[in-house]
């Protein structure tokens, strides 16, 4: 199976194919200008692996949490292409890719939510402890007590300031290790519906400025 994945996560736009059973791989730290750069990503990842969009069979989107704005890009590129060319999509939780990179250990993979939160997930041994949270510092704190091994992943890993290991690829690009998960989601579970999207587990600012209005015309 040749699969495309793409991580719009982040401020680092990362894009890996598998073809012919070979990982190609391209990313760039674009500061969340993913619009501008993401298509012609793709034309130069396939020039470099010498194939073309209608050899996929497959492909994988990043699903957040992270970025609204760089999520949807990711998302709404995806499906485009899944429409054009009838290609399954596959949605792959951002946080458990982050922590796939360091398998087999206590991994606490944290983003950047904004607002004094983080969106950040603890794995132990590969196992999701709390699931994924929106969470402030000293309520993360408060969870990491029991876990004095975890080495810290995920773009805002350094912003913690905390006395546990920083892994030195915290920010490096992730989507290559979308594939194999978007392999097993496929196996498990089939393609994404139709109505598939970024999970941001927190509302936008324009989701929570139409909740008054919604709550007054009811």
């Amino acid at each position: 199976m040749n699969i495309l994945a793409i991580e719009t996560a982040g401020e680092v736009l990362s894009l890996a194919c598998l073809y012919n059973n070979k990982i190609y791989e391209l990313s760039y730290n674009v500061g969340f200008k993913h619009i501008e750069l993401l298509l012609p990503a793709i034309d130069l990842l396939f020039n470099e692996a010498r194939l073309d969009i209608n050899q996929i069979n497959l492909l994988a989107i990043s699903s957040g949490p992270g970025s609204f704005t760089a999520l949807r890009v990711g998302y709404s590129s995806v499906k485009g292409l899944a429409l054009a060319k009838n290609i399954p999509i596959v949605s792959v939780p951002t946080l458990p890719a982050y922590a796939s990179s360091l398998r087999n250990q206590e991994v606490l993979v944290v983003f950047d939510g904004r607002k004094n939160r983080f969106y950040a997930e603890l794995f132990i041994n590969n196992n999701s402890i709390y699931g994924p949270m929106d969470i402030t510092l000293d309520d993360l704190i408060i969870k990491l007590k029991a876990y004095p091994n975890v080495i810290i992943t995920g773009p805002a890993a350094p912003l913690l300031n905390l006395n546990y290991e920083i892994d030195e690829n915290y920010n490096s690009p992730k989507a290559k290790f979308l594939i194999p998960l978007a392999q097993e989601i496929y196996q498990e579970c089939g393609a994404d519906a139709d109505s598939a999207g970024p999970n941001y587990l927190r509302l936008s600012d324009a989701e929570l400025a139409l909740q008054p209005a919604k709550a007054h015309n009811l």
